[in-house]
């Protein structure tokens, strides 16, 4: 069984009070928004991270990216095989979405080459934070599971700029007050 979209928060919640465990958490994942501690929390829990919007929906010049580019001109490979690669090389699963018969042999060209720990780190370093647009869910007890975290996502709620982003939090804390 899988989720999707499950932060840290809910993940933890989700898997202290279920009884079948999830194999797989789909969250957005690409070299813009790699979702390093959300990673760590599924590592924990045993959960698989797999990357949602690999090549960042083509955003922010995804695909002429200097960065990518210069890292996949050293192997011969694509922005995207580069940031496909990086992704694997960090385990994590991914899907890349395309109906063209050309791109999908291109997407699974990948196994072919490994990234040096100097293009890891080049590739780290596009990674602009914002993995956490949530709120912690309070454990049955009422005690919150992540202080630390509600402060965190309380300051970058505000800084998020999309519509659907601050409805969200505002849901997120309606459910927290209800717990």
């Amino acid at each position: 069984m899988g989720v999707s979209t499950f932060y840290p928060g809910r993940l933890i919640d989700l898997c202290n009070f279920v009884e079948v465990a999830h194999a797989v958490n789909q969250v957005e994942t690409h070299a813009f928004r790699q979702q390093r501690s959300a990673h760590e929390t599924m590592v924990k829990y045993g959960v698989q991270h797999e990357s949602w919007g690999p090549f960042a929906e083509g955003r922010k010049d995804f695909f002429s990216n200097p960065a990518l580019c210069e890292t996949g001109a050293k192997y011969g490979k694509s922005s995207a095989q580069t940031t496909l690669r990086f992704l694997l090389q960090t385990s994590v699963v991914v899907m890349a979405k395309t109906v063209r018969r050309e791109r999908m042999e291109e997407n699974l060209n990948v196994f072919d080459f490994s990234l040096s720990d100097e293009d890891m780190r080049s590739i780290s370093a596009l990674d602009e934070g914002g993995e956490h647009i949530f709120l912690p869910l309070r454990c049955r007890r009422g005690r919150v599971l992540d202080r630390a975290g509600i402060i965190k996502a309380e300051e970058e709620a505000y800084r998020y700029d999309d519509c659907r982003g601050k409805q969200a939090v505002r849901r997120q804390r309606r459910h927290s007050a209800l717990l």
